[in-house]
């Protein structure tokens, strides 16, 4: 299972975003379905990934992504899933889900998320999440 972690964009979203959501689509990055907070700039992150990865990719607002929600109820529905998925949400809330799904702890830092940054993790054979990679605006500077 592959696990896309999206931080929305606070800057131009036609450009920065764009520009992220077309490296991941040359990377055959694939989710079966992406998840958004109900805030209006997730919606419409969450629309444009869509847009640029395949207009076949279900959206699902959902409350659970909220920036003060539970990882732990979050993490409870990801262990009875078993496809690829794209989280569009806020800080704090994946700070903690990647914190918690790496150490078990919601509590230690382990990403230092900013606008726009996209975390991509898969779990094994034996439920263990790992970072696969990571990738931050400044990096598609040209």
């Amino acid at each position: 299972m592959c696990l896309l972690i999206l931080l929305f964009g606070l800057f131009n979203l036609d450009a920065e975003i764009q520009k992220l959501f077309q490296k991941l689509d040359k990377m055959m990055v694939s989710p079966t379905r992406i998840l958004h907070s109900d805030k209006l700039r997730a919606q419409q992150t969450a629309q444009l990934l869509q847009q640029i990865l395949s207009d076949s990719i279900p959206l699902e607002s959902s409350d659970i992504i909220k920036p003060k929600s539970s990882v732990l109820d979050f993490s409870q529905i990801l262990a009875n899933k078993n496809q690829d998925l794209a989280i569009v949400s806020h800080l704090p809330f994946l700070n903690n889900l990647v914190s918690y799904l790496l150490c078990g702890s919601e509590e230690r830092l382990t990403i230092r998320y900013i606008p726009g940054s996209v975390v991509c993790m898969e779990q094994d054979e034996e439920q263990q999440w790992g970072l696969t990679w990571m990738i931050r605006p400044e990096m598609l500077i040209d």
